[in-house]
Formats: C-alpha cells, structure tokens, sequence
C-alpha cells in the first residue's frame, strides 16, 4: 500500500487529520500530516505561498515509495504546485486526491478568483493585524453548507484552527504551472453538503468522485473519507 501525506486547508493545524490518521493506521497505511508553515505549531513563522508549497515539497520528498498525497480545501494550491516542482521520478510515485480543493491557475493568485469574496477577507485581516485572515465565527461557518460542524464536533474544529496568513491567497502561482506535472491524473473529491463546486478542470481532465459530507470531513466524517483514500492507496 501506498503511504498517505495530508495537507490540511486554510485556518487548519496538522492534528485535525489525526481521527484519519488513526482509523489509517488500523488499516496498516503510514500517514503523516503536514504543519504548514504559519500554522498550527508553527503559527510564529512568516509564511508565504512559496513556503507551504515547499513544505508539500519536503514531505514527499521524505516518503521512499508509492504516496498518495491528499490536499484539502486551500491545500490543493500548494500541493499541486508542489507536484510541479518534483522531479520526474519523484512525480511517478505520487498520486493525488484533491479534497474540495482550491486549484492553483498559471500566474494568478487565490484572491485573483475570488470575486468580492477577496475585499471582505483583506478587510477582516485588517481589522485583526493586517498580515492574517481571522478564524471562521460560527456565524460564518454556516455560510459553507451543511457543514455538520456542532457540539463536539464544532470544539474539535476550534482546537485545530488559528488565523491564516493572507499572504498565501495574494501569492501568485507560478506562471509556468501546468497539469501536466501530474503522471496520474488527480482525483478530485466533491463534498455534496458543501458549497463550493467542482472546478471546470476536474470535470475535464480528472476522476471526480462524491463523498456525502460538509467542508471539513476530517472531523465530521473521519471514518468514510478514510475509506476513501485506503481504495486509493491499493
């Protein structure tokens, strides 16, 4: 079996794959989460989009056989840029699941295709410090769908988030990015509670595939996305 790298998405700390991670252990697959820089644990550092597409960089870098990469949300920016950014022989181990993700486009940045949606963020980044995007209140997670985040569930969410630096969604992608950087086309996951849609791109070029969950299935479905990403890793 394939071992697993997981990226977690924007506001997100490492230790929110950990119910994943455990329920993949059961199934005897290694999975080791990244800790993007500016976050979780490293939360002091400075971070740009560069830095966490290095981070993605070095966690493959570190695996020695198949790996099967999985970038959720905001991640699928940095970690397909990363896939750019391998060499040839390290690309042909890694396959890629895409988790309601953000995908990066030549020479644009996040916030170049984010609408309105980017001014209203710049602006609550200032009204905290200028340099970080402030955590989702409760009343702004429920614009996200059905994201079954409560109770429980909404404490565990709570635990794992700290602001998220704005840099990464005002750093363009590099302009020379291109798809073709992967040997096995990505499987894009579409969460069928969850607002955001499938991109053009993976209808197009990628095996799309529907998980019943909201945003965040790693704390509201740890158990079928695991499944998911072990018939993945076979």
């Amino acid at each position: 079996m394939a071992e697993v790298v997981l990226v977690p998405g924007s506001f997100l700390a490492a230790k929110v794959w950990e119910p994943v991670q455990d329920l993949l252990t059961a199934h005897g697959i290694h999975a080791s989460a990244v800790e993007l820089t500016g976050l979780g644990d490293r939360r002091s550092e400075e971070a740009t989009l560069d830095a966490h597409v290095r981070d993605v960089v070095e966690a493959l870098e570190d695996t020695e056989g198949p790996t099967l990469l999985v970038a959720h949300s905001y991640a699928g920016v940095p970690a397909a840029l990363a896939m750019a950014r391998l060499s040839q022989k390290s690309r042909e181990k890694v396959s890629t699941i895409l988790l309601g993700a953000n995908l990066p486009v030549a020479g644009r940045s996040i916030f170049d295709d984010f609408g309105r949606g980017a001014a209203y963020l710049r602006k609550l980044s200032l009204e905290l410090d200028g340099v970080a995007i402030p955590v989702l209140t409760r009343t702004q997670l429920d614009g996200w769908g059905d994201h079954g985040l409560s109770g429980d569930l909404l404490a565990q969410f709570e635990a794992v988030t700290s602001p998220h630096p704005i840099a990464t969604y005002e750093d363009k992608a590099d302009p020379s990015f291109s798809w073709d950087a992967f040997v096995t086309p990505p499987t894009f996951v579409d969460l069928r509670r969850d607002t955001v849609k499938v991109p053009p791109i993976a209808l197009e070029s990628m095996d799309v595939v529907s998980l019943d969950a909201g945003h965040w299935p790693m704390i509201t479905a740890p158990r079928e996305l695991a499944n998911l990403i072990v018939e993945r890793t076979r």
